[in-house]
């Protein structure tokens, strides 16, 4: 029995002409079908395709040719009879997808009649699907004539746009109108499944099919950031306490809790330790050290399991504050001599606490799970002298410690009876921030006298390499091991240096500009790609945007009340930014989420998103700021063969030229010096967006230890 080879006859999509050339070719029937059309076309006047297929008789086709294979590509290309009759019944608008389905279905059921054989393992043909279109169509739009400005000063000096309904726009339809638009030199872009093509440049008149697969989609426009609006006042909110304090850097006098939403602050002056509640109006409880025997907290770390905070205090012991208990306190002396504890690391597996003891160069450890028993390890007969900053390797089980008066790193072997080694960093001068890589076994320090950072090669027999930072006073060090970069503040040079560690330690050096003066402390967010710097000098913040070119905002404190900010704590999750301000004992909390960025700015005014654009026109640099909107169906969910229609639309609300002089000044976007006369006010304020200072009653007292 011959097995009908249906793969090859749906692939050639023969269809209903493929029975008849097998009809024909055989000749087996060719009798039946000259002189019996009647009884195998019973009635074929029906008016549509389903009725013809209806009237033809399958019981009389055999295609059993005596176990000859029919080859479907030696059937005749040219047939009439029922194909010509099944086309001319379809109409003048030819066979749809659902008729050539329905012969499909036919065709799958006459081949298995009767004799024929066809494997289990044949399917009939999957019927033809169309994909999905996307009708995208890109606008651009500028204020309607040269006595309209697009951006509004509202009572409390409140800056917003016009709205993309105002009637203040009018579209741009050639490269005259908006000469920037077409160098603008970015793309609509579509995600979904299989979007052909996925971008399309976001010039004037653009019009575009984009054919996709079922399943949701998404257009959006390329936003190269989230940038704030030029010049802007954040309003912010301050309770001052009325204390004089003097502030110091080089400690970590603050720490967030994300799992409790707390903050907690080292107050040094005032021999406590500052809890702020942040889910309950920023509520500030103190817990007072000094009935205990803690004196001159210099730092704060907490224990998220443990629900316990420990600070080294200068006094030469260790506050263990019990959460969970009241906020009840322990003191741990650490013996005589161990004076000036700078700084303190914690061990969640072992239950150990370790601290450096700057006068009596030593470290302390203190065994938790057995009463507190303090051990203290000399560094000084090793060559380790003046410990100021301390790091722990859980994996390896070893201390390090910054040693500020032999300029040295000691290591400390805990698994080896504590041995201890000195490595000297021959040049780099006063290390005063260490931090360790536990996967490419590497300690760093940044060098304050000798603006250097050192590199200690752990596998390498502890090889030193010095790198210049390119910078001035370099005093803390964070470590970005998905990106293998370190970043350090230099305090003198207001700046902020990035070394490539996977590229020679090539170094980069970030001015942080007039605002961002003297930075003593700095973390790095590595999900945002960004880096936070606290300025004592200038009374500010700075924000590098690692992945906009480095760009930098600096954000003042002062208006709010926040002054000489010396330590800093990120929430990762709730985008926040904390600092500890060491004159106006506050802590200052940035939200990132609600600041007066341009797309914020946009959507208050009614647009859907917005951004800052660097482009280049008439050999000119400009700053665009364009709020953006989405128009139709832009996202959602789509089936096989339906359209969906979106329009993205840009509304130019200013242009910045950016002379080589360095002046910021506006140009018009339509080539009119009077138009687009978008000026921002410094007055950026009373909006949503607010950095809340919150005062601390007794905190945080911060006392300066003469550096030599």
């Amino acid at each position: 029995m011959t097995q009908f080879d249906f793969a090859a006859a749906s692939t050639a999509r023969k269809s209903i002409t493929l029975i008849l050339g097998i009809i024909l070719f055989t000749g087996t029937i060719t009798s039946f079908y000259t002189s019996s059309s009647s009884s195998f076309i019973r009635n074929a006047q029906a008016q549509s395709v389903d009725n013809v297929l209806d009237d033809i008789d399958c019981d009389n086709i055999n295609l059993n040719l005596n176990g000859n294979d029919i080859s479907i590509d030696t059937l005749p290309q040219s047939l009439g009879g029922i194909a010509d009759l099944v086309q001319t019944e379809a109409g003048d608008d030819g066979i749809s997808n659902t008729e050539q389905k329905a012969i499909d279905d036919f065709i799958f059921k006459c081949i298995n009649n009767n004799e024929n054989e066809f494997s289990e393992s044949q399917t009939p043909p999957p019927p033809v699907e169309e994909e999905a279109t996307l009708s995208i169509s890109k606008e651009w739009f500028v204020c309607n004539n040269e006595d309209i400005d697009c951006t509004i000063e509202v009572p409390e000096q409140q800056i917003s746009f016009q709205g993309p309904n105002s009637g203040n726009y009018i579209q741009c339809t050639s490269d005259g109108q908006c000469p920037f638009a077409n160098d603008a030199g970015f793309n609509i872009e579509i995600t979904g499944n299989s979007p052909t093509p996925n971008t399309i440049p976001a010039q004037i008149n653009t019009e575009q099919q984009v054919q996709i697969g079922a399943g949701s989609f998404e257009v959006s426009e390329q936003l190269f950031s989230n940038r704030f609006v030029p010049n802007a006042i954040f309003d912010v909110e301050n309770v001052p306490v009325g204390q004089d304090i003097i502030f110091s850097f080089l400690r970590h006098f603050i720490e967030f809790d994300e799992t409790g939403q707390r903050v907690f602050t080292a107050n040094t002056f005032s021999n406590s330790i500052s809890i702020i509640d942040l889910t309950n109006s920023n509520n500030v409880t103190n817990v007072p050290l000094f009935p205990s025997g803690g004196v001159n907290p210099s730092g704060v770390v907490f224990d998220d399991a443990g629900q316990r905070v420990f600070t080294p205090n200068l006094g030469g012991s260790v506050s263990i504050i019990d959460l969970a208990n009241s906020n009840n306190v322990t003191n741990v002396p650490l013996g005589l001599g161990t004076s000036f504890t700078f700084s303190l690391a914690f061990d969640a597996a072992g239950q150990r606490v370790f601290t450096a003891n700057e006068d009596a160069d030593s470290v302390s450890i203190i065994d938790l799970a057995n009463s507190n028993t303090v051990t203290n390890v000399p560094l000084i007969s090793s060559g380790g002298d003046g410990p100021r900053q301390i790091a722990f390797d859980a994996a390896g089980q070893r201390v390090f410690t910054a040693n500020v008066d032999s300029n040295s790193v000691s290591i400390i072997d805990l698994a080896n009876s504590n041995n201890v080694t000195n490595v000297p960093l021959a040049g780099g001068d006063f290390p005063v921030a260490i931090a360790f890589d536990a996967a490419g076994q590497r300690v760093f320090t940044a060098n304050l006298d000798s603006n250097s950072i050192s590199i200690i090669d752990l596998a390498n027999s502890n090889n030193v390499t010095n790198v210049p930072s390119g910078g001035i006073q370099p005093n803390a060090i964070a470590f970005d091991a998905a990106g293998q970069r370190l970043f350090t503040p230099n305090a003198a040079s207001d700046s902020v240096s990035i070394i490539d560690l996977a590229n020679s330690n090539n170094v980069t050096n970030i001015p942080l500009g007039l605002g961002g003066s003297g930075p003593i402390a700095l973390v790095f967010d590595e999900t945002g790609q960004r880096v936070f710097t606290a300025n004592v000098n200038s009374n500010s913040i700075s924000i590098i945007d690692l992945a906009t070119s480095n760009n930098v905002t600096n954000i003042p404190l002062a208006p709010s009340g926040g002054i000489s900010p010396v330590a800093l704590a990120f929430d990762e999750a709730g985008h926040r930014v904390f600092t500890a301000n060491a004159n106006s004992d506050s802590v200052s909390i940035i939200d990132l989420l609600s600041l007066p960025t341009v797309a914020n700015i946009c959507q208050e005014s009614g647009f859907d998103t917005g951004d800052i654009r660097t482009f280049e026109s008439n050999v000119q640099t400009l700053q665009q700021i364009s709020c953006v909107n989405f128009v139709g169906q832009c996202s959602g969910n789509i089936d096989n063969g339906e359209t969906r229609e979106c329009t993205v639309e840009d509304y130019i609300v200013s242009l910045d030229e950016l002379p080589t002089n360095g002046q910021s000044g506006i140009v018009s976007s339509m080539n009119n010096s009077q138009q687009q006369n978008q000026l921002f006010t410094n007055d950026m304020s009373n909006t949503k967006n607010k950095i809340k200072t919150q005062a601390l009653p007794t905190g945080p007292f911060i006392y300066e230890i003469p550096k030599h």
